[in-house]
């Protein structure tokens, strides 16, 4: 499973009595590798158009996106060439589980803008799957920014089990603090509603 992040911006440039240009937004692109088996993956960049039949174009027959919301999974099918949905909008700072039932991977490409400045992703009591929105690795909480209350749990699929992290009250993680891929989604078990907010700039 191997997943490619490629970032880049232009800097700013000066023009005659201190005006400065206009500064377009930073572009990148993400592949994620599917299969065979499962994975959570995510979406972490403004994608033009970010619909299920756009990003999964190859997927291989008979695979199934899971989303979750509000406490009940939906499920999307890929049959005979055709989606379940369609139109599913796979969108940045949310996660979804990728099945891949065949025996040949695919990939899933996500090219588009970077976000950058105040970012918010409202995180619900129970649980839900989640990523970052931006397209970084890192700590979930040194890197991410992803501030969680005492005894809330996060979850990472390796392979074939779930890793299960425990932020604790005296502000530490047991075993350790869980360390995200590019890419990747988590599901997270949140005590009660908490927003995931962070200033994010492209240095």
């Amino acid at each position: 499973m191997r997943i490619r992040t490629f970032l880049f911006s232009l800097a700013l440039a000066g023009f005659g009595f201190g005006a400065m240009a206009a500064v377009p937004p930073a572009m990148g692109y993400v592949t994620i590798t599917c299969g065979p088996g499962i994975r959570l993956a995510a979406n972490p960049l403004k994608v033009p158009d970010n619909r299920v039949v756009k990003r999964f174009a190859q997927a291989s027959e008979g695979t199934e996106i899971y989303t979750l919301s509000n406490g009940k999974f939906s499920t999307n099918r890929f049959s005979s060439g055709v989606w379940t949905n369609p139109d599913q909008a796979l969108e940045p700072g949310e996660g979804f589980l990728v099945y891949n039932r065949s025996g040949t991977q695919f990939r899933a490409i996500f090219q588009g803008e970077i976000l950058t400045g105040n970012l918010d992703n409202t995180i619900p009591s129970g649980l839900s799957i989640k990523s970052s929105k931006v397209p970084q690795r890192g700590g979930v909480m040194s890197a991410l920014g992803l501030r969680l209350a005492p005894f809330d749990n996060v979850y990472r699929w390796r392979s074939n089990r779930f890793d299960v992290y425990t932020f604790l009250p005296n502000g530490t993680w047991m075993p350790s603090e869980p360390d995200i891929e590019v890419g990747e989604a988590f599901f997270i078990r949140a005590n009660q509603e908490l927003r995931w907010t962070r200033a994010f700039t492209i240095n």
